[in-house]
């Protein structure tokens, strides 16, 4: 019984996070919040929603490269969601994952060595993504996420607290 109660409470902190994070990004725009949560739950035809997938954030390849103001912004962040409110989209999708301790990070992967500094913090080579080389581990292995940062698309560039 506990399994499910704890499934059900990490299923209704998403839910709520995940409501909070689209009004919040819809709140300085001129959008409805309701047709919003209703094209959500129910699909229509009629009714196009942008949303941005982990935000608006900058790449090294495709066509987020080319926007400069998103140039060192992080995946899955605030400023991430921040600036795809500022560019007018609608919401944004970003993932939930909860750690060691149980509290929850807005993580998309399961591990931590693509988007974070876990390698530098713990004295270890950072992941490599493309060669899957380097310290990667899970989140639920990492008690506290607060003592990492986020790192941009540009795996060079070093760290970011956005």
């Amino acid at each position: 019984m506990k399994h499910s109660t704890s499934a059900s409470t990490e299923a209704l902190v998403k839910a709520t996070l995940a409501l909070t994070l689209m009004m919040a990004t819809t709140q300085a725009s001129e959008y409805n919040t309701d047709k919003i949560g209703d094209v959500l739950k129910n699909s229509r035809k009629d009714f196009t929603l942008v949303c941005a997938h982990r935000g608006l954030y900058g790449m090294s390849v495709g066509r987020n490269r080319e926007i400069n103001h998103a140039k060192d912004v992080p995946q899955n962040s605030r400023a991430a969601m921040q600036t795809a409110s500022d560019d007018q989209i609608e919401c944004s999708e970003i993932g939930l994952r909860s750690n060691k301790s149980g509290d929850f990070v807005v993580l998309h992967n399961s591990n931590l060595g693509r988007t974070t500094n876990v390698g530098s913090r713990n004295g270890k080579s950072d992941y490599d993504p493309y060669t899957g080389t380097a310290y990667n581990p899970s989140v639920l292995e990492y008690p506290v996420a607060e003592e990492l940062h986020l790192r941009t698309s540009d795996l060079t560039t070093g760290c970011t607290s956005k």
